[in-house]
């Protein structure tokens, strides 16, 4: 199994479970992100796995074509950027929770996770396998 195969199965797993949560339990999620906003030391830890995973996915998966592979580079490269930032900005999380606090923007948000998890595991269990 190639490394494109492995992370589409892994992300398509992953964003179709996170998605199914954020839509079912939406006051959890947020509780939960408020009590890591508020340890400043679960902040930086979080930064710091961002970026390892970030950097661990773009060392196994640079590929930069004009197919869905290509996603999994720009999701490499999202988490990593979101990492780095967390680092830059003290106050990154606090603007990240106004943003989800509008429930409408959680729900687009979890509905393109939702969509995009769905063509992955497509791609990763149907197509690739």
């Amino acid at each position: 199994m190639n490394s494109t195969i492995f992370l589409a199965q892994f992300f398509g797993c992953y964003l179709v479970i996170m998605s199914v949560v954020m839509l079912i339990r939406h006051d959890t999620l947020l509780a939960m992100a408020k009590a890591m906003i508020d340890n400043p030391g679960l902040s930086g830890m979080i930064a710091v796995m961002r970026v390892m995973i970030g950097l661990l996915i773009l060392l196994t998966h640079w590929v930069w074509v004009q197919a869905w592979p290509v996603l999994i580079t720009l999701l490499g490269v999202l988490i990593l950027g979101i990492g780095l930032m967390g680092f830059l900005s003290d106050n990154l999380d606090k603007k990240w929770m106004k943003y989800f606090k509008n429930k409408n923007t959680w729900a687009i948000t979890a509905v393109v996770s939702l969509a995009l998890g769905l063509f992955l595991l497509y791609q990763g269990f149907m197509v690739g396998a």
